[in-house]
């Protein structure tokens, strides 16, 4: 009788081991690459003004105010395989005495491999405040970038995204126009800066 418990249970035991998969091995006919929403969703940042879809990467903004402090977020994802996944944000605390800011962020966009040359993203950005203004000039090193403009939930964006990492990380200036294309700002140059 012991005998026969004994095949019982390891009958038992092969059988509902054997249902399951190998190891690590998902349902992979069912799997769905996680959507660029569900990345936003799950990172937890409220106040999303608006999100920008390129090819291997995205980024949203997001605004929020304290008192009369106001702050500007940059969200930044990248996507693979699997699907998109949120790597985490820069934030900007944002003055409404200047009639435009200005920012950067640049983060990894791929896996990090060491030995192998990585992809970066950089954003310039910053927040409008002036209403007159309807045209913004980033310069970087001697190239220029006329920026987009978002004007959602009240508030007035420009950014400037960069593909290329060499031209990215460089420290730019912009100069902002209004709508008769007088300049209204200009911010100083790098080499203005450098003593």
């Amino acid at each position: 009788m012991k005998y026969l418990f004994f095949i019982f249970f390891l009958f038992i035991t092969l059988v509902t081991g054997c249902q399951g998969k190998e190891p690590g091995a998902g349902p992979a006919e069912n799997h769905q690459p996680k959507s660029l929403q569900e990345a936003v969703q799950e990172s937890g940042v409220a106040n999303i003004i608006d999100t920008f879809e390129r090819d291997r990467y995205a980024f949203s903004f997001a605004h929020s105010q304290e008192g009369s402090k106001q702050y500007l977020t940059l969200l930044h994802f990248s996507r693979d395989d699997e699907g998109w996944h949120y790597q985490g944000n820069s934030g900007f605390g944002v003055a409404d005495a200047v009639p435009i800011t200005y920012g950067a962020s640049t983060w990894i966009t791929n896996k990090y491999q060491a030995q192998v040359e990585n992809t970066y993203a950089t954003v310039h950005l910053g927040q409008i405040f002036d209403t007159n203004i309807e045209k913004v000039v980033l310069t970087l090193g001697q190239k220029t970038h006329e920026a987009k403009l978002v004007n959602q939930k009240g508030v007035t964006l420009w950014y400037v995204a960069i593909d290329d990492s060499s031209e990215g990380d460089q420290y730019g200036w912009i100069a902002a126009y209004g709508r008769d294309g007088g300049l209204i700002f200009q911010s100083p140059s790098p080499q203005s800066n450098r003593l």
